[in-house]
């Protein structure tokens, strides 16, 4: 049974001012008890899917309205977890899913609360 490479290479994501392995390994590591690779996956997945929560949380007016964006969002992240199972070297991730979930959750309260603030200062 092959076992893939879950090892993110960390040489991609280091900048002079952020290290962003370091920093997913504080964050998650103690939490979940994931290697290093995994947690920066996760944190990725999650801050690649703030911005589509954003949209949601600033477009949704009302409470059933961002349930149902985010809903959506959930369901196309859930087929695209799923989709990985027809490309090679690929496979899908129940933990990629429930963070780009909890990106678009998380993006779509910062929107909402960014519209509803908007919404009272301008006349």
């Amino acid at each position: 049974l092959h076992q893939p490479n879950l090892e993110v290479p960390s040489v991609y994501w280091h900048t002079p001012f952020l290290d962003l392995p370091h920093l997913a390994s504080i964050f998650l590591r103690p939490i979940i008890g994931i290697n290093r690779g995994i947690a920066v996956d996760l944190m990725l997945n999650l801050v690649g899917f703030l911005p589509l929560g954003l949209l949601i949380g600033c477009h949704c007016v009302g409470v059933r309205h961002l349930r149902l964006g985010v809903a959506l969002a959930a369901i196309v992240s859930l087929a695209g977890e799923g989709m990985q199972l027809l490309l090679p070297g690929r496979f899908p991730s129940i933990l990629d899913w429930l963070a780009n979930t909890s990106g678009v959750v998380v993006g779509a309260a910062i929107g909402s609360r960014f519209a509803r603030a908007l919404a009272r200062t301008v006349p």
